[in-house]
C-alpha cells in the first residue's frame, strides 16, 4: 500500500498462454519481410520454409543466400531428413 513519500505499489502475474515458434525471412535492402508461425520448433518445419524460400519467394533466383543462426535445426541434414535426396538436394543448391 501507498505511504507517505511512497507511491503506491502493484505487482503482475504473468500467464503463459503457450508458445510458437517464429519463423522470419527478411531481404533488409529490398525492404521486404514474410512472416511464418509454427506450433514447434523442428528440422521439418526449417525444412519447409526452406522449400517454401526457394519455390515461392525466390522461384527465379539463381542463387538464393541464406544467413542462419547456429540453431540445431539449421542444418542441410533437415532438408534430407525431410524431404526425398532429390528434392533436398534441389532446394540445397
Amino acid at each position: 500500500p501507498a505511504q507517505p513519500g511512497r507511491p503506491r505499489r502493484q505487482d503482475y502475474e504473468y500467464r503463459r498462454g503457450g508458445t510458437r515458434n517464429i519463423f522470419l525471412t527478411c531481404e533488409p535492402l529490398a525492404g521486404w519481410r514474410h512472416v511464418a508461425i509454427t506450433e514447434r520448433r523442428t528440422m521439418h518445419d526449417f525444412a519447409h520454409q526452406m522449400q517454401w524460400l526457394v519455390d515461392v519467394a525466390y522461384p527465379h533466383a539463381p542463387v538464393v543466400r541464406v544467413v542462419l543462426d547456429n540453431l540445431n535445426t539449421h542444418r542441410m541434414a533437415s532438408l534430407y531428413e525431410t524431404f526425398p535426396a532429390a528434392e533436398a538436394r534441389r532446394i540445397v543448391k
